[in-house]
């Protein structure tokens, strides 16, 4: 998936650069002239007041920076190249305003050369993918950064400005972290030390300045449909999103904590599909399992809620749980299976059997199968779309638990079946049920379930067993 969206970013770039040759040799004067004018009032603010030594450097370096790129375009024309890219010169322009603005010195200069620099904007099809981020880098400046130990506003500012400068000169995470990290940064939990939190906070704040400034030039080019692309190991908090597809707006969802890998590809653009081949209804198909999946869970934690709201008693629990079984035969058949023979070994004939011998014992195997339940749906994990191999079988969602029990819900809130310690490990189930089910995906929890099921622990909390 993720080497499609790269292929499709390569071919946008391709696109978006044959436009630009087109126009090449067209703005040789305007470009040249620019170039002097901007060399100059450089060297008159160098001339003038330079605000540091650093920046004095800087000043300096922008100027070769220029004559470098300069001297590529005259040595273009001198061989008749006509092919030549317009926006390599406006990336080494952008740069430069990029960081006067930095310094507080550059806004004049970005306003008077912004309609040059973005020579006909409207004419580019799709804008090049490569060029400097200026968009992250301004949304940066203002954005405001919140941490749990309320940092000094000057402190703040010093961190942005560590994570402006190392956005513009292309600086590593390792490096921008390492500038962050001399600062008087204190470290609190869960940090180990102050480049851990350091590091947390340059990939946590440059992700986000990125992502932001993304998002604009997606809306800008018209990005109706993004698809979610999580990183290697995706948290419990990502997972539920991984590889969808949503609206534009959803790009909000992402980023929702410190260190998260999570990023976004666009996937459809007015009205155009930018994948080929099934790619797109593929993920699609898989959004809508994900989401149907999620919604019933959601759908069966908040019956369970209602339904136990008022119960006081253990016995008044188990006619509550008995009665969120399809039948009271199905009930009895899976208290035979997973108490009665799993756990204590009894043989029985049928469920008959099963429910005499339950009522004979006040109930003592249906208040155990209750409490397997509980623990089940209060410790959740990770929640399971599954479609049996059987035709015209309804989808199913399977909700998985730490302690390897599992509630297993059809269309309608109705439990099939509650299972305990059936087998050792997540991954040993997923691969035994991919040998007999059509289909099995998994799916993370999102915040609106975290609260669902930590209501609900709260609740059993007070209602012991």
């Amino acid at each position: 998936m993720t080497k499609l969206t790269r292929e499709k970013i390569i071919k946008l770039q391709q696109e978006a650069r044959e436009a630009l040759l087109k126009e090449g040799n067209k703005y040789k004067k305007e470009v040249d002239n620019l170039l002097k004018q901007l060399e100059k009032d450089i060297i008159h603010r160098l001339a003038k007041e330079p605000k540091s030594k650093y920046q004095e450097w800087r000043l300096r370096e922008i100027l070769k920076d220029i004559e470098n790129y300069h001297r590529q375009f005259d040595h273009s024309l001198r061989n008749s190249v006509k092919k030549m890219i317009k926006n390599v010169l406006i990336i080494a322009i952008e740069k430069a305003l990029t960081l006067l603005n930095l310094f507080g010195i550059g806004k004049e200069l970005k306003r008077k050369y912004k309609e040059k620099i973005i020579i006909k904007e409207d004419s580019i099809k799709v804008a090049d993918f490569s060029t400097i981020p200026v968009e992250a880098i301004e949304f940066l400046a203002a954005y405001s950064m919140q941490f749990t130990d309320n940092l000094s506003q000057d402190l703040i500012k010093q961190i942005k400005m560590r994570i402006q400068l190392g956005i513009a000169e292309g600086k590593t995470l390792g490096e921008i972290a390492s500038e962050i990290s001399v600062l008087d940064l204190p470290t609190i939990k869960p940090f180990k030390s102050v480049q851990d939190r350091a590091y947390t906070i340059a990939r946590t704040e440059t992700a986000r300045a990125y992502h932001m400034g993304q998002l604009l030039k997606y809306k800008e080019w018209g990005v109706e449909e993004i698809i979610i692309i999580c990183g290697k190991i995706p948290c419990p908090i990502c997972q539920s999103h991984c590889d969808t597809v949503h609206p534009i707006e959803y790009a909000d969802e992402v980023l929702k904590h410190p260190n998260c890998t999570c990023t976004y590809a666009p996937i459809k653009r007015k009205g155009k599909v930018l994948n080929t081949g099934g790619y797109y209804e593929e993920k699609k198909n898989l959004s809508e399992k994900k989401q149907w999946t999620l919604n019933t869970a959601k759908s069966f934690y908040k019956e369970v809620e209602n339904r136990f709201k008022n119960v006081k008693t253990k016995e008044e629990a188990v006619e509550v749980f008995k009665e969120m079984f399809p039948s009271e035969r199905e009930f009895y058949k899976h208290l035979k299976k997973h108490i009665f023979e799993n756990i204590y070994d009894i043989e029985l004939e049928n469920w008959v059997k099963a429910r005499e011998e339950d009522v004979k014992s006040k109930y003592k195997y249906s208040k155990e199968y209750l409490e397997i339940f509980i623990k089940t749906i209060v410790k959740p994990s990770k929640i399971i779309y599954q479609l049996p191999n059987r035709k015209e079988a309804s989808p199913r969602t399977v909700i998985y638990s730490k302690l390897n029990t599992f509630a297993i819900i059809l269309e309608g809130n109705k439990i099939i079946s509650v299972s305990y310690n059936e087998f050792d490990t997540l991954e040993e189930w997923i691969k035994n049920r991919k040998e007999k089910d059509k289909e099995i995906i998994e799916v993370g929890l999102d915040e609106e379930f975290r609260t669902l099921y930590k209501s609900l622990q709260e609740r059993f909390e007070r209602f012991t067993l």
